[in-house]
């Protein structure tokens, strides 16, 4: 850490300025913007990896030398991972802007809105990645429920409360 560093990473504003290569979001657009910096570009990018791309922390070989690989840049933490201002900031520069942010529909308030870019998509890809395949028990489901409102991504996916996968979650498999 350094002096001035501001942490966190639940990052939601209105745009005010573009860089002239940004096409969206546009000036005046509320966006919440995911902590994690993706290029979309990178081999990690193209495999769905977006944490992992090796194209947003310009301080790629401290995080590697103390953690053996380095994430993508992240909002909000340390500079391992790139030293990127957190949410909390008056303003924030957004890297790769035409990736990250989401723009806020008009008819979703603010604390609506926040979770978008940690929490939430944090406990789905957990989902996701916990998912059962047919036949398998889910075995981390009462982990995962601590989590908080996970166990209700776990029934959209069709996982029920003993594991398994349910009739809607084959079907959607």
């Amino acid at each position: 850490m350094e002096a001035g560093d501001i942490l966190g990473h639940e990052n939601m504003g209105e745009v005010v300025a573009l860089g002239s290569e940004v096409t969206n979001p546009k000036i005046g657009d509320r966006v919440v913007v995911p902590f994690k910096i993706s290029c979309g570009d990178c081999r990690f990018c193209h495999k769905g990896l977006f944490v992992a791309c090796d194209r947003t922390s310009p301080n790629a070989e401290m995080a590697a030398r103390a953690m053996g690989h380095s994430p993508a840049g992240l909002f909000g933490f340390s500079h391992m991972p790139g030293g990127y201002r957190g949410g909390p900031a008056e303003y924030q520069r957004v890297p790769m802007a035409d990736l990250g942010p989401i723009k806020i529909p008009e008819n979703i308030t603010d604390d609506q809105a926040l979770f978008l870019s940690d929490i939430f998509p944090t406990r789905y890809m957990a989902i996701g990645r916990e998912r059962p395949r047919l036949g398998r028990q889910f075995r981390n489901l009462p982990r995962l429920i601590v989590a908080g409102g996970v166990d209700r991504n776990a029934r959209y996916a069709g996982i029920t409360k003993d594991g398994s996968l349910s009739a809607m979650g084959r079907a959607r498999r």
